[in-house]
């Protein structure tokens, strides 16, 4: 069994606080979430629920890379970070010249981005290694 590396297992970590702090907003009080990040809740609840749950949903696939820290198994986990948060990016870029969205959109892109980059090189440490 070949272990993950520690950065590989702090950025699970951030991922964690992340994604559960947008996540859960998103989920459980999205029209006090919306008006905080000035989105019109009544246009956006449902999407923000169903955004809230796919963010809580790949949160999770950290939780789990936590609790087993053999990087085969959790090295399909990666990969899915590495296909959604590009494209989240890419999205949320989209979204922010082309529609009305509010500044805080930036503060997703920044996430999406970040977390990007701090699983990008987890996952080329990984493999450089192996």
């Amino acid at each position: 069994m070949a272990e993950y590396s520690n950065w590989l297992r702090n950025t699970f970590i951030i991922h964690i606080v992340i994604g559960f702090i947008f996540g859960l907003s998103f989920f459980f009080i999205p029209d006090l979430f919306s008006s905080f990040i000035g989105w019109e809740p009544e246009i956006f609840d449902p999407i923000n629920r169903v955004f809230g749950a796919a963010i809580i949903g790949l949160t999770s696939g950290s939780i789990l890379a936590l609790l087993d820290p053999d990087w085969e198994k959790v090295k399909i986990l990666v990969r899915i970070e590495l296909v959604w948060l590009p494209l989240g990016v890419i999205a949320m870029i989209f979204g922010m010249f082309t529609s009305d969205y509010p500044v805080f959109g930036w503060v997703n892109v920044l996430a999406l981005a970040f977390l990007f980059v701090l699983f990008s090189v987890g996952y080329y440490k990984e493999i450089s290694q192996k």
